[in-house]
């Protein structure tokens, strides 16, 4: 090695005599930084070079100097505010002049000064955010009377003679508008909350958790589930009814499944409906009503059933699965809580209703929160893009909670509506009919139709009620299912006629008082198979029969389209075909 024309016996990193001939050439460079050459020859500067400011390194104020590591200090913090202070909400930047005197004052008392109320922010490293965007931000902060890049300051607020001045208050938030209670609530027709003492409901499996609930009934002082229903379009039927005349069969000789085709095109108004996109909604709860032992289950099948919907091997998990529906599985409160459940979602609203042989069974919250529950589903299913709702139901004992608010809404003998439920004797169907009266006189003072509910039904059945409710609010055709959905369904009509034009019945149920149901809602039903399973299995049964009476609507041919003479010899009118 060669070094300023002397030459130097060659030497290896790490010895001591490298160390030192590499220090005393680092030394000698004439190019190198004066500090490097005084860290080479021990020694350290007496004060800044003239004309070179160090290197920041992006470090933050005080913290600017200490990638040196050359025996400094770290230069000491800033003692100067961040620049001028000023006062919200005006234009401009006053009091920057008072300021600058109170900082210099500060500064040589060696501490920082007091703001005023507000010092600007400090610059930060831009976001990936468009100019423009960032301009249309800070006008709408400026517009609204903040100053868009200032941040408050912890410090107390002092006069121009130094004395502590009130603080300054803060800017006080505007009440949100009812649309944006709506948004945020969750209302129905707003997004799906979780579930609670006001509301329901999350999509996927997530919480209904009480703690986050809605309250629908906020934007207005109607509750929700009795704002006005959607009616049906009249125009759409009338296309539908006279497109029927003109395919090519014996006008009405499809019987009810014209007359299905007819009233859903009036409910989808579409002179074509279709069901292509059917969603169904099972509600579990428990009832306190099972301590009077009115079921041959024990009240832990309620639980271990959600494991078995999610699981897809209970009945209706697997006729969804055949129909291609989006099955909801919603646990508002068992007993035995099975805790999450993927593909379930919880809803809680207690671990069960009271038993109302003693108390009402459920305090005006819970019904709220479990008819929200049922509304939240809609809103799910309406945001899927349903065309059909399905409710279903399961809960030990609450074929005793249907049949005693049946009982109490009809004015009918319990002996008429309570049946076998899940398997009882004669004797077990006694007793029930006995522990039904005993309830009828306990709550004999309920006054009103929501007050039956309240004192009678369970989580569950208030759900599907307000399932119903929300779907004839909302646009979207219902089918109802055995003896429970239907004492829901009554219900719901109870409570908001408007809702009754939407509701099809699929099918008579072998539970004892379902025959007096349907008589006394003067409903029609289109299937009688001997089914009381319950978990929407009837209804799901009889979709294919409303998807064929569609199908049979919008695919068969027009006597003029297939050219063929109706009954008067003729081959109807162009119009009427191409409808």
């Amino acid at each position: 090695m060669r070094s300023s024309g002397t030459w130097i016996p060659p030497r290896w990193p790490g010895c001591s005599a490298w160390a030192r001939t590499a220090t005393r050439d680092n030394a000698r460079r004439t190019h190198a930084h004066p500090d490097s050459r005084r860290r080479a020859l021990g020694q350290e500067r007496a004060g800044r070079t003239p004309g070179r400011r160090p290197c920041r390194r992006r470090l933050p104020g005080h913290r600017a100097a200490a990638g040196r590591r050359d025996g400094r200090a770290h230069r000491p913090p800033s003692r100067a505010p961040a620049g001028g202070l000023g006062l919200r909400g005006r234009a401009g930047r006053p009091g920057r002049g008072a300021a600058r005197a109170r900082g210099a004052a500060a500064l040589r008392a060696g501490r920082l000064p007091d703001p005023v109320a507000e010092q600007p922010a400090r610059r930060q490293r831009p976001l990936a955010v468009p100019s423009r965007t960032r301009r249309l931000a800070r006008g709408r902060a400026c517009a609204a009377g903040h100053a868009a890049v200032r941040q408050q300051r912890s410090r107390p607020r002092r006069g121009a003679d130094g004395r502590v001045e009130p603080a300054l208050r803060r800017r006080g938030r505007a009440p949100a508008s009812g649309a944006g209670r709506g948004l945020r609530a969750g209302g129905v027709g707003g997004g799906r909350p979780a579930a609670g003492v006001e509301g329901a409901g999350a999509v996927s499996g997530e919480d209904r958790n009480p703690a986050n609930a809605e309250n629908p009934d906020l934007n207005d002082e109607t509750p929700w589930w009795l704002r006005e229903c959607l009616r049906a379009d009249e125009d759409s039927a009338a296309q539908a009814r006279a497109r029927q005349d003109q395919l090519t069969k014996p006008p009405g000789s499809l019987g009810r499944l014209e007359e299905l085709a007819v009233r859903l095109a009036g409910l989808q108004r579409s002179q074509r409906p279709s069901l292509q996109r059917v969603w169904i909604s099972v509600f579990a709860a428990d009832h306190g009503v099972a301590a009077e032992g009115v079921s041959a289950f024990p009240q832990a099948v309620t639980g271990e059933m959600l494991r078995n919907f999610a699981g897809g091997g209970a009945a209706i998990a697997v006729l969804a699965r055949s129909l291609g529906a989006s099955l909801d599985v919603v646990n508002l409160g068992t007993v035995n809580d099975p805790g999450p459940i993927k593909g379930v979602h919880r809803a809680i609203v207690a671990a069960s209703t009271a038993n109302f042989c003693e108390a009402a069974a459920m305090t005006p919250a819970q019904l709220r929160a479990a008819l929200a529950a049922g509304a939240a589903s809609v809103r799910a299913a309406r945001d899927a893009g349903a065309q059909l709702f399905v409710g279903g139901e399961m809960g030990i004992a609450n074929t005793t909670a249907a049949a005693a608010l049946a009982s109490a809404l009809l004015g009918c003998a319990p002996a008429r509506l309570a049946g076998a439920g899940t398997g009882l004797d004669a004797a077990g169907i006694a007793h029930k009919i006995a522990v039904i009266e005993r309830a009828l006189a306990l709550h004999a003072d309920a006054g009103s139709d929501w007050e039956r509910l309240r004192r009678l039904g369970g989580f569950e059945i208030a759900a599907l009620a307000g399932a119903y409710i929300a779907c004839a609010q909302a646009g979207v055709a219902v089918l109802v299912d055995g003896f429970i959905a239907t004492v829901a369904a009554l219900a719901a009509q109870r409570l908001n006629p408007g809702c009754g034009p939407w509701l099809l019945y699929a099918h008579r149920s072998h539970e004892r008082g379902h025959a007096a149901l349907l008589d006394a809602l003067d409903a029609q039903p289109l299937l009688d198979l001997g089914l009381r399973l319950g978990e929407a299995s009837g209804a799901a049964v009889a979709v294919p029969l409303l998807r064929l009476a569609c199908e049979l609507h919008a695919g068969m041919a027009t006597f003029a389209q297939a050219g063929v003479s109706g009954a008067n010899g003729s081959q109807s009118d162009p119009a009427a075909a191409r409808a």
